[in-house]
């Protein structure tokens, strides 16, 4: 994709907008005037997405790390929730966790900023499984304690 730094901004604007979008993954992978288009408009897009509740990636993969630790201060300063990816593909490649968390941690990013850092309990049954199980364990149990009282 070959388009100009006004175009991109348009595109990542109208998909922060998309009521479907939850998170804008690599936002600067393929992009092929990254450079000019964050130093310019980084800021535009997170108004919108805070108010959007659209998340921003950090991608960790070593080929990747798209956002800098100043993005995502930025991201953190305006209220941009972040998730830390690792773009795995291999069972190895997961350890690549560290350095997205690095980052995040060098744009002084708290748990609360990102959001997938909470325990299984916290995320809603729809996102895992696991979750549910445990939803449906507590359940159970209730239904048990309140019957045989």
């Amino acid at each position: 994709m070959n388009l100009d730094s006004v175009a991109m901004t348009d595109r990542m604007l109208a998909a922060i907008e998309n009521p479907y979008a939850q998170i804008i993954a690599t936002p600067l992978d393929g992009c092929c005037c990254a450079a000019t288009l964050f130093r310019t408009t980084w800021r535009r897009f997170l108004t919108p997405a805070a108010k959007h509740g659209v998340a921003m990636e950090c991608n960790s993969y070593p080929d990747r790390l798209d956002l800098r630790d100043v993005h995502l201060r930025m991201c953190k300063d305006r209220g941009v929730k972040v998730v830390i990816s690792t773009d795995a593909h291999t069972i190895s490649n997961l350890s690549f966790i560290q350095y997205g968390v690095t980052t995040a941690r060098r744009g002084w990013l708290s748990k609360a900023d990102v959001l997938n850092t909470p325990c299984a309990r916290a995320v809603p049954p729809s996102a895992t499984p696991e979750a549910g199980r445990c939803q449906d364990q507590e359940r159970r149990s209730k239904q048990i304690e309140v019957g045989s009282g």
